[in-house]
């Protein structure tokens, strides 16, 4: 993912990847049997789905600003993040064994995609953290209602998730193109020439 952000807009990345990722689990759904469809788990993940596209795009934005050693480790740990939530908004109790869990995930994915910067990778060291951290929480926010909207076969929650996904990516790219649309019109007025040059 960080290395299309150099290509393509984050935000076509991310219908991209929604549309590949709703192809194959259409195949799941079709293997496993559809899921059943209420407006609870619709509306709850729908809300999830805009939780993971935000944060995915905000990743792809950070991996713009900062090396994938620093954006990657940080923006994983959103299971802090949704372990906190869940224990402070839902009252979940933890045992030791699911902290020792959760810690072991954490530190093992840092551990993994963690790299020292090198000399001039960092275009803005504060705007990368910052969007790592955003990242991180909209991931942990979007996992947190993921496990509220959860009522079926794990197969049948991933199908609706990754179609409500693939309607969100929609979305967003539909209001990219509505704001390029928007700008392109302000160059024109300003310069008659930049919109014959579109043609």
């Amino acid at each position: 993912a960080s290395r299309g952000t150099g290509k393509l807009n984050p935000i076509s990345l991310s219908l991209w990847m929604s549309i590949v990722g709703s192809l194959s689990m259409i195949v799941v759904g079709l293997s496993f049997g559809a899921p059943e469809l209420t407006a609870f788990q619709l509306s709850v993940s729908f809300l999830s789905s805009i939780c993971f596209s935000s944060g995915f795009i905000i990743m792809l934005k950070a991996f713009k600003y900062g090396p994938v050693g620093i954006v990657a480790p940080i923006a994983n740990a959103y299971a802090l993040f949704t372990t906190l939530a869940a224990v402070l908004f839902f009252n979940v109790k933890l045992s030791t064994p699911i902290l020792v869990g959760i810690l072991t995930v954490v530190i093992g994915v840092s551990m993994v995609s963690y790299s020292k910067p090198k000399p001039g990778e960092f275009k803005n060291e504060k705007l990368t953290i910052i969007l790592s951290i955003v990242a991180l929480c909209f991931f942990g926010s979007g996992f947190l209602l993921l496990d509220r909207a959860s009522r079926q076969e794990w197969y049948q929650n991933l199908v609706i998730l990754q179609l409500t996904g693939l309607l969100v990516s929609i979305l967003f790219w539909l209001i990219l193109q509505k704001i390029n649309r928007i700008q392109d019109l302000k160059k024109a007025v300003h310069d008659p020439l930049y919109s014959i040059a579109g043609l």
